[in-house]
């Protein structure tokens, strides 16, 4: 929340009008009203959560008219939001898989709090894994699929999923034990 004042007004000050605008580039149209939450009194901004993007830069200016004197000015100021840090996730708890049966393993709902409407798929993947190795397994989308056949029994693998966007990154890991019997669908 943003709080406009006055410092000095000529005549009484009874009729003080504040108008808020955004001056920026970074919203559609530069339409305030798409991050305006009603506040109660007009010489406060305050903005709705979720309506700014991290990584952009918002310019808002505050006109204040003194209507009786006709008297006018204004002030703007610079808003710059970081970018939040990626969420990575693979869907899956740590335990005992069957060596003897293919594994899938999904990071389809890792996200970048940024751009709460994209899905997994503008993220970049790359998976990962001690011990196996994934040559010809096509380790760069959303799910890594493993064969049977490259899982050893009683091995404990350690599974990292990396997404990234921009000149971020993001990991996350399971730790998976194989089984020579043949473990329960999880």
């Amino acid at each position: 929340m943003v709080v406009g004042s006055v410092l000095s007004v000529c005549g009484t000050g009874e009729s003080i009008k504040y108008e808020w605008r955004l001056v920026g580039p970074d919203l559609p149209e530069n339409d305030i009203d798409a991050v305006l939450s009603a506040s109660g009194a007009d010489n406060i901004l305050q903005i709705d959560p979720g309506s700014l993007v991290g990584g952009h830069t918002y310019t808002f200016s505050l006109i204040v008219i003194e209507a009786e004197v006709g008297v006018e000015g204004s002030d703007t100021f610079v808003l710059k939001l970081n970018r939040s840090n990626l969420k990575a996730e693979i869907s899956r708890e740590p335990g005992e898989i069957s060596s003897t049966r293919d594994l899938t393993l999904s990071a389809a709902n890792s996200y970048d709090p940024d751009d709460p409407n994209e899905q997994a798929e503008s993220l970049k993947f790359t998976w990962s894994v001690d011990g196996i190795d994934l040559t010809g397994i096509d380790i760069n989308s959303s799910d890594v699929a493993i064969p049977s056949q490259l899982l050893e029994p009683n091995q404990r693998y350690n599974f990292v999923v990396t997404v990234a966007k921009d000149d971020r990154r993001a990991s996350d890991s399971v730790r998976l034990q194989t089984v020579a019997w043949e473990a329960p669908d999880t």
